[in-house]
């Protein structure tokens, strides 16, 4: 009863944020995708981006976007989690180009435009802000978007990244991550993507964040 007491004062709380500034085509149901070692096939795609029957017959759209992030970043030594290595981040990067993640999700996309009829539509894309503890993620950002630019999928819009590291800062300094935080935020804000977070339902991790970053200022938007 206390988790979901927790989940509830949380939702409140995010109910009663101010909405984000209106775009062309705006986020509103999105689903967080975890990759593991390799990726997600079309057909596992499918009923994420099309609302499919039992038949598998497509009679709609689902998510209207779609969060990759990937277990590989998530680097972990002695049962604890600390921040990705230079390896790891490597690894989420051939998965999105080179092993066909985001290709995949495209070609899924294509295929329930003929289904639905829908030939303009795209799917909103939030990639993970790939963060290696010490400097700011900016440079391996870049590396995201100038691919993500250079693979020219048209069935995919490229709206933001997502910041999925050391949920509670745990075993940190707050005041030195939220910097990277936010310089990273400042770097993509500056260039026009989002900045999203999400807090984990964890007592420990809600408090140490949302304590934190009222106290010194997370710019999420």
């Amino acid at each position: 009863m206390k988790k979901h007491a927790a989940l509830a004062a949380l939702v409140a709380t995010l109910t009663m944020l101010p909405p984000f500034p209106s775009k062309a085509q705006d986020p509103h149901h999105a689903v967080l995708l975890y990759l593991s070692d390799g990726v997600m096939a079309p057909s596992g795609l499918r009923p994420l981006a099309g609302y499919v029957d039992g038949s598998g017959r497509a009679l709609d759209w689902m998510f209207d976007a779609v969060i990759v992030t990937s277990y590989t970043l998530y680097h972990h030594t002695d049962g604890g989690v600390t921040y990705p290595r230079a390896s790891d981040i490597a690894q989420y990067t051939s998965q999105l180009f080179d092993g066909g993640q985001l290709a995949n999700m495209a070609s899924t996309v294509a295929g329930l435009r003929s289904e639905l009829g829908d030939p303009s539509y795209r799917l909103l894309v939030y990639l993970t802000a790939p963060y290696i503890s010490g400097p700011d993620a900016s440079a391996t950002t870049q590396v995201l978007i100038d691919g993500f630019a250079a693979a020219g999928l048209e069935e995919l819009e490229r709206v933001g990244f997502y910041w999925g590291y050391a949920e509670g800062l745990e075993g940190t300094d707050p005041a030195v991550d939220i910097g990277h935080i936010n310089n990273t935020a400042d770097y993509l804000h500056g260039l026009g993507y989002e900045f999203i977070w999400i807090p984990m339902n964890h007592p420990d991790y809600i408090d140490g964040w949302l304590s934190s970053c009222r106290t010194l200022g997370c710019r999420f938007d």
